[in-house]
């Protein structure tokens, strides 16, 4: 315990802290001497039982947290960290008075946050950016360097109605591999039959075909990780025989002509200009999975099975492509005989 002492006309406060002698002049008055002690003492306790919360500059902790999900996120979602805590920041330095510490940072400067992004982006995208931020204060409250979260009481934007995806129709399919290059072909067939994402077939390795059980393996790599984790996605007649005339049996399986790993850039462009030739408007490479997808609900594949192959997390994702079924809901109520 600590106690209070005078000298000359001045009190003072003397106690222990981490194994050292503290004492504070506090002024001439001896219950405010009293009073400051005992706040002291009280804070001591509380950091004693894991209850001190210990303020704590904004720029220091950015360093720590991004190290820390480093080691726990896989590193495109490091990625989408960093560029959002950077936009906080760039938010905080228009402020007159920016904030140093974290507990400056209060849910009325995070409502203003909001408000500024939705200048710039999408409402889902701030809304996706308000989620990470919700994971940056709870991690700082886990190590008692704030009391509360600034965004846990902010409200998320309503989400406007999602939109059909946008498919390619057969016509268009037939009409689009006559404008790709060999190489292109062999990329947009795999995607049209497979459903895979441009990530998945950028990192498929011939190590990932297993020819006997007919199926590709979605596996992590050492610097990548699927979106909807690892699955298996099965082999029809068509990507067979494009793997069997592809040359190369090691490494990647989809590679430049320097042998190197095929590139997003110059796929999408060579994917854009032949949508230009064949007269193909608002087409994206992730149409193709959309068409994949499509196709298979208007063939009658229940949207379970859909799920699965497209590797969604949440049927309910899988649901944007209800409305090609129209005859799904009467088909399930028919198999009832009561």
């Amino acid at each position: 315990m600590g106690v209070i002492r005078k000298r000359g006309k001045t009190w003072y406060i003397d106690y222990m802290l981490d194994g050292k002698r503290i004492v504070k002049a506090i002024g001439r008055s001896k219950q405010i001497a009293q009073l400051a002690l005992s706040d002291i003492e009280v804070k001591i306790a509380k950091r004693r039982a894991g209850f001190f919360v210990s303020d704590k500059r904004l720029a220091d902790y950015i360093q720590q947290f991004l190290a820390y999900i480093r080691v726990h996120v896989k590193p495109s979602t490091t990625k989408r960290y960093v560029q959002i805590i950077n936009h906080l920041e760039d938010f905080l330095t228009t402020l007159e008075d920016p904030p140093a510490k974290l507990s400056h940072i209060t849910p009325p400067l995070i409502e203003q946050y909001k408000l500024h992004r939705l200048g710039f982006v999408k409402p889902q995208t701030v809304n996706y950016e308000l989620t990470c931020l919700h994971h940056f204060f709870r991690y700082a409250m886990e190590m008692k360097y704030i009391q509360s979260n600034p965004t846990q009481e902010i409200k998320k934007i309503r989400k406007p109605q999602r939109k059909a995806p946008r498919y390619l129709t057969k016509e268009e399919i037939v009409n689009l591999l006559t404008k790709c290059s060999p190489s292109l072909v062999n990329i947009v067939k795999m995607l049209l039959n497979t459903g895979m994402r441009w990530g998945e077939l950028q990192n498929l390795e011939w190590n990932d075909v297993d020819w006997n059980e007919k199926v590709l393996h979605i596996r992590i790599k050492e610097d990548w990780s699927p979106k909807g984790g690892e699955r298996k996605v099965p082999m029809n007649n068509v990507i067979i025989n494009i793997l069997k005339i592809i040359q190369n049996r090691s490494g990647w399986v989809f590679t430049t002509k320097t042998g190197s790993q095929v590139r997003q850039q110059g796929t999408w462009s060579a994917f854009k200009l032949a949508c230009r030739r064949a007269g193909i408007d608002n087409a994206t490479l992730h149409s193709l999975r959309h068409s994949f997808a499509s196709h298979l609900v208007m063939a009658g594949v229940d949207l379970a099975t859909v799920s699965k192959l497209l590797g969604h997390k949440d049927i309910s994702t899988t649901m944007i492509y209800s409305h090609l079924s129209p005859d799904h809901l009467r088909g399930a109520v028919e198999k009832l005989d009561l």
